[in-house]
């Protein structure tokens, strides 16, 4: 299913700060439960079998009207190739079971809970165990709870401006490589 504005009339949610180490929420309109899973490779084992493993853990969970993940920023390297498999798992089981998508920018997130775009994990956690008085597992599982924060709280957008220009559009056509 496509990514969409959030209404906080959505009851069942699942949150995923998705990595090796996956922090998860689901809350179902008035319970909310959370932990972290762990898709750590057995020697001798493919890549393949992370997603597998992810795959059945989704399974899991049951009926939402949401998913939301958070959307780290990709430097490249097995972690990136790591999130990019994970998101299409997401992607593939929302769309089997009719549920929206939402994904939040790291930086949003963080610029949610702490006021600061660029806020460290310790900060993070500081503030979400003083605000939602909740104890966590590890960063994993505090991040997943604030994302589940931000969706219940409509899903707010950073009014962080970018930093950067934006590149030129690319020149389009095919150079005369194609004749």
């Amino acid at each position: 299913m496509p990514s969409t504005p959030i209404q906080t009339s959505y009851k069942r949610i699942i949150t995923l700060d998705m990595a090796t180490k996956t922090g998860w929420t689901f809350h179902d309109g008035t319970h909310t439960e959370s932990g972290v899973e762990t898709f750590e490779l057995a020697r001798g084992e493919s890549n393949g079998w992370r997603f597998i493993r992810f795959r059945q853990f989704l399974e899991k969970f049951p009926p939402a009207d949401l998913v939301v993940w958070e959307q780290a920023f990709h430097r490249g390297g097995a972690p990136t190739e790591l999130a990019i498999g994970m998101v299409a798992c997401v992607l593939v089981f929302a769309a089997e079971r009719n549920m929206l998508t939402k994904p939040c920018n790291n930086k949003t997130l963080k610029k949610w809970v702490t006021g600061n775009g660029n806020a460290d994990k310790q900060l993070m956690g500081i503030v979400a165990r003083e605000r939602w008085q909740r104890t966590f597992q590890d960063d994993n599982e505090c991040d997943a709870y604030c994302l589940l924060m931000w969706a219940l709280a409509g899903c707010p957008e950073s009014e962080q401006k970018p930093t950067k220009k934006r590149r030129a559009p690319l020149k389009t056509g095919t150079g005369g490589l194609l004749k």
